[in-house]
């Protein structure tokens, strides 16, 4: 199963509704609707995120790329799930059966400035890849030095009354 990972800048005052509308059933259309063998669906939780949000630069990488950037950070004791709004992370991410993690902005701050200096180096990247899924993998190792730059950058774009939220799924 393939997954995607995507950032949203969301202004802080439009979270109440993001997760009110969290557990809103997807709605799906009359089949035929649109023509043979079609339906349409509505998501009112991605209809308002659409509309309210503001997506920063689309991540090429698989999502599960996210997940091993994680699990990078980890292994140097920064804790990515340490800097979200669990109160917020935790319904929204039960709620949409994804991970989905809200940085406010000093968090995401934070987190940023946690990741100065933690950069692999290509060789780095190659070895953790090698010992994170028991085989070399130069590809893999180009997502991971991939997947934590942008996350710098995500968090890097969050400030003021905004919060990020990194949906991997």
């Amino acid at each position: 199963m393939s997954s995607i990972a995507s950032f949203f800048l969301v202004p802080e005052e439009r979270l109440p509704a993001l997760r009110a509308l969290a557990g809103e059933s997807i709605q799906i259309g009359k089949p035929g609707l649109l023509g043979p063998g079609k339906s349409a669906t509505r998501d009112p939780w991605w209809e308002y995120l659409r509309e309210h949000a503001t997506e920063l630069e689309r991540f090429n990488w698989s999502g599960s790329v996210m997940w091993a950037v994680e699990r990078y950070l980890d292994a140097r004791r920064v804790r990515l799930r340490a800097f979200a709004d669990e109160a917020v992370t935790g319904p929204l991410s039960s709620a949409r059966g994804t991970d989905i993690l809200v940085f406010h902005a000093e968090a995401a701050g934070r987190l940023a400035q946690s990741l100065v200096g933690l950069r692999p180096s290509p060789a780095t990247a190659a070895s953790f890849v090698a010992q994170d899924s028991g085989h070399p993998n130069e590809l893999q190792a180009q997502a991971l030095l991939a997947g934590f730059g942008t996350l710098r950058r995500w968090l890097a774009a969050v400030g003021g009354r905004q919060c990020g939220l990194l949906i991997i799924g």
